[in-house]
């Protein structure tokens, strides 16, 4: 079962998705939550490619969070 380029986005497809900047996406590479899926050479320039669901799942962290806190104010 081989991933298809469709099931794969771009650091930036993956920032745009996640509404976060590009650089944020970086970070959640560097600390494991956002698995690299591959990493082409581009001259010196890494580009790294994700899995569109790992992706998806960060997404859905990032909401789950967003509703926390907003349940934590609103308590106050």
């Amino acid at each position: 079962e081989g991933m298809s380029d469709e099931d794969l986005v771009t650091g930036a497809e993956a920032a745009r998705i996640l509404d976060i900047p590009r650089s944020q996406v970086a970070k959640y590479d560097e600390r494991g939550k956002l698995p690299l899926a591959r990493l082409d050479m581009e001259g010196k320039r890494r580009k790294p490619w994700y899995r569109r669901e790992d992706v998806l799942k960060v997404k859905e962290y990032l909401e789950a969070r967003a509703a926390l806190k907003t349940v934590a104010t609103e308590g106050t």
